[in-house]
């Protein structure tokens, strides 16, 4: 899909708003980025954006980078529940030169409205005065459900030519897209703003149709990896398993020690979900790493 873009244009800044992206897909990997697609306005299907538009379920826009000049490149990613932060570097101007961060609401007392030529319908933004951040540049763009804060860490008295670098990749994506390709892509609902709510998870982000259904994850004894996969809610944790009494729950590795049982009964419905840990999988490569190098097998490759 070709990517669609409008310029907002004002008299100190500009910005562009994406009307249209690229398919998506359910991001599976951490809530971190360190590669610029992650945050491209061109999202690829591993794209940071996809946890924003969890992290802040009400934002009807969700902010995105467009395609850096020279001299700048992306910086990072990290979302937490309420809060999407990316950040660019710059050669001249250092790390974390410019800051977005996605938030649900900012105070913008005593800033001044920005004059956008041709936003999209509710998008508003706002310029923080220079006396409260004589070294950096702030503005707030803010819109149904959501704000995005974007910081330089410079002005364009100081350094005018890297403003208007700077003032030419911040991106805004309406978060329908993510919804229609999210549900096209995935058959999931990114709940929240752009989708109707979710009928079993009203605070999950994205409602799954579960390969099991309550009454089975009730009867059945359920064995996972870790506990976390029922006490931490999605992404962390597992949609099937949200509600049920983590004390029911046996871990794998529980059964392997023998201090818990597995299969008592040729009656017994057992489950297990798989979500996967960290820690086993770091234990289980370094132990092929190890019988590998004793047997002299595999092949070095230079990294």
């Amino acid at each position: 899909m070709t990517m669609r873009a409008r310029r907002l244009r004002t008299s100190v800044t500009s910005a562009w708003v994406a009307a249209a992206v690229a398919a998506v897909a359910v991001i599976t990997g951490g809530c971190a980025a360190s590669s610029y697609q992650q945050a491209s306005c061109k999202l690829t299907h591993h794209s940071i954006l996809l946890l924003e538009a969890q992290a802040v379920p009400s934002a009807t826009f969700i902010p995105c980078i467009l395609p850096l000049p020279g001299g700048w490149s992306y910086g990072g990613s990290q979302v937490r529940s309420g809060v999407g932060h990316i950040w660019v570097d710059s050669d001249q101007a250092g790390a974390h030169a410019v800051e977005v961060k996605l938030t649900r609401t900012c105070d913008v007392a005593g800033a001044t409205e920005l004059r956008l030529r041709s936003p999209p319908a509710g998008l508003r933004g706002y310029q923080e005065p220079a006396a409260r951040q004589p070294h950096a540049s702030v503005r707030y763009f803010v819109f149904a459900g959501g704000c995005v804060t974007e910081r330089f860490s410079f002005t364009r008295q100081t350094a005018p030519a890297l403003f208007d670098q700077a003032d030419q990749f911040l991106g805004f994506t309406p978060r329908s897209v993510y919804v229609h390709d999210v549900r096209e892509e995935e058959g999931l609902t990114l709940c929240g703003a752009g989708a109707p709510p979710c009928a079993r998870a009203k605070r999950m982000a994205i409602s799954p149709a579960c390969k099991c259904d309550p009454d089975t994850m009730a009867a059945g004894k359920v064995f996972v990896e870790w506990r976390g996969a029922a006490t931490n809610t999605p992404p962390a944790g597992s949609f099937e398993l949200q509600g049920l009494d983590a004390s029911t729950i046996t871990e794998v590795g529980e059964v392997l020690a023998g201090t818990k049982p597995g299969r008592t009964s040729d009656r017994d419905l057992t489950i297990y979900k798989s979500t996967g840990h960290a820690v086993e999988d770091a234990a289980t490569a370094s132990l092929v790493y190890a019988r590998a190098l004793a047997e002299g097998a595999g092949v070095k490759l230079p990294l």
